[in-house]
């Protein structure tokens, strides 16, 4: 698919932030990385909020990045919360601070982006679970990401088999062995770290 140009350029200075050790960039960041200012026309800020969700689609094909999408929560501050350091010092720990963080659910937009972080990345797998749930299109998107991040070295092979197995019921036979060590139990020891 053809994206325009802004788009591209967009992901681009997301891949420079992501180089720079930001991994977390709201829309209003992405925005202002893509126009070169701190200052950003309130309406490209909206632009690139609206297009999260594609930027999320170039940096996953073009980029090779695990990503997914954070809603409003993810970005407040130490003293709106209850546990002492922000989301982005201190990622989520519980699959209820997750629920917390997401856009998932009603009057939950879309607010930025999150690249994975080393193998017990509880959001991203939080992300990827509900997703590879939610329809069978996304059940083999969901898997293939799970392959490709267990091959990346970003999740290890336990949680990366516990999140195959629970939809593994689901796969045509004929699918199952893309799946290799994940699908099979084979090579259990090979990497049992969490």
């Amino acid at each position: 698919m053809k994206y325009p140009d802004w788009i591209i350029e967009c992901a681009q200075a997301v891949v420079q932030m992501h180089n720079d050790g930001v991994h977390d960039p709201s829309h209003e960041e992405i925005a202002r990385a893509y126009h070169g200012r701190k200052s950003v026309p309130p309406a490209l800020i909206r632009d690139v909020r609206k297009n999260l969700r594609v930027l999320q689609k170039i940096l996953r094909t073009k980029y090779g990045l695990l990503v997914c999408t954070t809603g409003a929560n993810y970005y407040l501050l130490a003293r709106q919360l209850d546990r002492g350091k922000t989301f982005r010092e201190l990622p989520p720990q519980d699959e209820d601070e997750c629920a917390f963080v997401s856009p998932l659910g009603r009057e939950k937009p879309r607010y930025g982006l999150y690249i994975a972080q080393g193998k017990k990345d509880l959001y991203w797998l939080y992300m990827n679970s509900f997703h590879r749930h939610s329809a069978s299109s996304s059940t083999r998107h969901g898997l293939e990401r799970l392959v490709n991040a267990k091959k990346a070295g970003h999740i290890a092979l336990r949680p990366a088999r516990k999140e195959a197995r629970e939809t593994i019921d689901a796969i045509p036979p004929e699918n199952i062995s893309s799946l290799g060590s994940l699908g099979n139990g084979e090579n259990d020891n090979q990497d049992n770290s969490e």
